[in-house]
């Protein structure tokens, strides 16, 4: 097996888990992988962004469901920030041209709850029909474009 047909079969199991959770009708704007760190833990999900919630469905590393799905309704984000994370580009004269590229986006969501999110965000699974999940929850966050994705 090749790694866009590894990739696609990811992707088909994903999409799958997040379509499960939705109610008859509900629509699916974008979808995303992201890692959810705290001090001394990590979980993985597969994050559905639909017009009213987060659809969120715990995966394990080998992207298999792990634990309950849950959901962040709309209203019940309190805050919401996004920033790039950077790593320095493989440039031989970053002395004299230092250069960071992109690797993937932090998002920090915080609920009427008290839950707070600090998500390690990749596209992963917008390459292949569901749209660009980040640019779907920058919007459902009523968040500005990336200008680098224009």
């Amino acid at each position: 097996m090749g790694m866009a047909e590894a990739q696609r079969e990811v992707y088909e199991r994903l999409a799958g888990l997040i379509r499960d959770q939705l109610t008859p009708g509900e629509e699916v704007l974008g979808m995303f992988t992201a890692s959810d760190s705290k001090l001394f833990t990590q979980q993985m999900y597969a994050i559905g962004v639909t017009p009213q919630r987060l659809v969120m469905v715990p995966v394990s590393l080998r992207w298999q469901p792990k634990g309950e799905p849950w959901s962040i309704m709309r209203d019940d984000v309190e805050g919401a920030k996004e920033s790039d994370l950077k790593v320095d580009n493989d440039n031989p004269r970053k002395l004299f041209e230092p250069t960071k590229i992109v690797v993937a986006s932090k998002i920090k969501i915080r609920t009427g709850d008290g839950r707070k999110l600090n998500l390690i965000a990749n596209d992963a699974l917008s390459g292949f029909g569901e749209g660009d999940g980040l640019e779907a929850l920058r919007v459902w966050l009523g968040q500005p474009s990336d200008p680098a994705d224009d």
